[in-house]
């Protein structure tokens, strides 16, 4: 089904087009019958002819002026179109000529068509196909071989796209070959439609003999891309009965082939056939399909070289790499090992990303701790990192990932590669270092060392009590039930009572306890009846008293 709507397509815009065709006396060998660059028909007959074009529009407009004011230049004698800094458009109406191509060339009947693009500086070329080169007319009537060459001497590059294919070039009964030689090219495919190319090389479905489908890139490069699942590089022999046909591509003078999404792809109808890739060349050339890439022959590199996310190079069977003062740079893929191995220090791995030992770290007022950055790859080249505080004040941190505390607070330590600029993040929580003061605080609830700074209870313990001052009762004197006090910082918990004196205990007229003699009874104090002497004692005491006392005042009044 996919080949019969891509046959009915192209019998359908060839059949149109035979009715722009030249008479093919009136042409050289090989050249289109009819070309249109945009909506303009550029041949006319055998003279030069030369166009400006509109960078917002991509028309053309003819140019008569003598200098070199021009975009584009055809020569019929050579079958050259000169592209110089063009902006050439397409358009999207597949109706008629030039079919939405932003370059188009059809040949003769049973003719060959031919087209050299010549590059100079940089050019842009879209369409609904960017270039379009068919010998296929209609389904009776064919040309023979068709051949599109890409050319520039001093560097110049073209990027072209399509909606179908940015490039497509179709044989008649013949061959069909693309050659890109010392220049630039750059082509892609947008429709998400399944089958369509960057770069798409067929040979017709008129072909009977054994067509040889060729890519070429002889020094420069080729980039073909095209839409999610599609091809970057499609070769397609159009007919079944073509059963000795052969496709192929080559490579050399250093050239690069980069085909991504898809890769490189050859099928014969609808069914998978080989594509041989070669050097044929003294010097070979690179060629990545899809992400896939082969050095093939001996190459030196032109300019540097990446092999990114996924891609890999390797060297085919007696291939060789030669950086030539440029380097290949890793920047997530792989190397074959006798290229590191040859290259040396012209290989440079690309740093993916950077890691740190610790996401988070809490430090205490003064304290200190190292943050080590881990580099991706392993074999990165350039393992260099920078560190920075996002708080000063909080903590902050040398060049070798030393993060100082420096007060409470949060602050984000950050390590950015040299290379990349790839970044890795660590929080720091500061707490605040406490200084406990010697002596003990206290109250009813236990005891503490307060912080100097933040007066902080710090070592918080409960009391543990001890009776001290404990006194008991003597027979006079009253006791005491002794304070209750911390045995660690000496806080009175509760203080003691006192007790009442226990009192003598008195026998055989003394007391037990102390000693002491027990006072006299009130009945004991009196005379008994008949014992007179302590009275009289008593009376001769008063009247010797009494007469010490009157003789004392006679002896005043001497």
């Amino acid at each position: 089904m996919k080949m019969l709507k891509r046959t009915i397509a192209t019998v359908f815009v060839t059949a149109l087009l035979c009715l722009f065709a030249l008479p093919v006396t009136a042409l050289a060998v090989g050249e289109p019958a009819t070309l249109y660059v945009g909506n303009q028909q550029v041949s006319s007959g055998n003279d030069i002819t030369y166009w400006t074009t509109d960078k917002s529009t991509g028309g053309l407009t003819k140019y008569e002026g003598n200098d070199d004011n021009w975009n584009v230049k055809y020569d019929p004698t050579t079958v050259t179109l000169t592209l110089s800094g063009a902006t050439i458009q397409g358009g999207t109406n597949t109706g008629s000529a030039p079919y939405g191509a932003g370059i188009y060339a059809l040949s003769s009947s049973g003719q060959p068509v031919a087209l050299t693009i010549e590059l100079i500086g940089t050019n842009t070329i879209t369409g609904t196909f960017g270039i379009f080169l068919s010998a296929e007319i209609d389904a009776s009537s064919y040309g023979t071989n068709a051949t599109l060459t890409i050319t520039s001497e001093n560097n110049g590059s073209l990027q072209v796209s399509g909606f179908n294919y940015g490039i497509y070039v179709n044989s008649g009964t013949g061959g069909t070959s693309l050659n890109i030689n010392d220049a630039s090219v750059v082509a892609s495919s947008s429709s998400s439609y399944s089958g369509y190319a960057g770069v798409y090389v067929q040979s017709g479905a008129s072909a009977t003999n054994s067509p040889n489908i060729s890519l070429s890139v002889d020094g420069g490069s080729l980039t073909a891309s095209a839409s999610e699942g599609n091809d970057g590089i499609q070769f397609y022999v159009g007919s079944s009965k073509a059963t000795g046909a052969t496709t192929s591509l080559t490579v050399t003078d250093n050239a690069i082939v980069d085909a991504k999404n898809g890769g490189i792809s050859a099928k014969q109808i609808l069914s998978p056939i080989n594509t041989n890739i070669s050097a044929p060349g003294s010097n070979g050339g690179i060629v990545f399909d899809g992400k896939n890439g082969t050095v093939y022959g001996n190459v030196t590199l032109q300019e540097d070289i990446t092999i990114g996310e996924g891609e890999s190079l390797t060297l085919d069977d007696g291939a060789s790499l030669n950086a030539g003062g440029h380097n290949v740079i890793v920047d997530g893929g792989t190397l074959d090992d006798s290229i590191k191995n040859s290259l040396g220090d012209s290989v440079t791995y690309v740093v993916r990303g950077v890691s740190l030992d610790l996401s988070a770290l809490t430090l205490t007022e003064g304290g200190t701790a190292q943050l080590i950055a881990m580099v991706e790859p392993i074999d990165a080249t350039n393992k260099n990192v920078t560190w920075s505080s996002s708080a000063h004040d909080v903590a902050t941190v040398d060049a070798s990932g030393n993060v100082t505390a420096v007060a409470e607070g949060t602050a984000t330590i950050t390590a950015t590669t040299e290379d990349g600029g790839k970044t890795a993040t660590c929080t720091v929580t500061v707490e605040h270092a406490h200084d406990p003061a010697a002596a003990w605080s206290s109250d009813a609830s236990g005891h503490w060392h307060a912080c100097a700074g933040c007066s902080e209870k710090l070592n918080f313990a409960v009391h543990s009590g001890k009776v001290v001052g404990k006194r008991d009762g003597a027979c006079t004197e009253a006791g005491y039930t002794g304070d209750t006090v911390c045995s660690v910082c000496g806080y009175v918990v509760a203080k003691g009572v006192a007790t009442p004196a226990t009192g003598h205990s008195y026998q055989d007229g003394a007391c037990t306890v102390c000693g002491a003699q027990e006072p006299a009874k009130d009945g004991d104090s009196i005379p008994a009846t008949g014992d007179l002497a302590p009275v009289a004692c008593a009376l001769a005491g008063i009247f010797g008293m009494t007469l010490v006392a009157a003789g004392l005042r006679n002896r005043t009044s001497w």
